[in-house]
């Protein structure tokens, strides 16, 4: 891939489908590295919904091949339930006392063609371009990012 802004363009162009936190494994790409956003709605969000809506908690993103966005967000769960403390944002969302029952997930996993490099780059460069966005438009970070 040779343009990674393009990339990152397109995905702010291509809305993914929002789909239930507990539903998470039928993601295309859960598989990989990527960046992803958790919003809170008591009912199914509207599809093409945007991606920065005030609804959004947390931005967050994975890039180890070893830590693919499903074992980042098995970590998030853990943390979140107070069975595990390695995940900074999930602390922060258990300690606002959100729930999992009513929260959503949007995914955007690198493109396979990556190596390992560019992958990790892109992942964490969509993540802060994401953060980047989020608090132009609202002038603060999601309520579970701290950085």
């Amino acid at each position: 891939m040779e343009n990674s802004l393009f990339y990152i363009q397109q995905c702010f162009q291509t809305m993914p489908v929002w789909c239930k936190w507990e539903k998470r494994t039928e993601i295309d790409g859960h598989d990989r590295v990527g960046a992803y956003v958790l919003s809170v709605w008591g009912e199914a969000p509207a599809q093409g919904k945007g991606i920065l809506s005030e609804t959004v908690v947390y931005i967050g993103e994975t890039h180890t091949a070893s830590r693919n966005l499903m074992k980042r967000w098995s970590e998030f769960e853990r943390v979140a339930l107070g069975k595990a403390k390695n995940h900074s944002g999930a602390r922060a969302f258990r300690d606002n006392s959100l729930s999992l029952n009513n929260t959503w997930l949007l995914a955007f996993p690198v493109p396979n063609e990556l190596d390992h490099v560019g992958a990790s780059v892109l992942a964490q460069l969509f993540e802060r371009e994401l953060i980047w966005h989020y608090y132009n438009k609202y002038g603060r970070l999601p309520i579970c990012n701290k950085k």
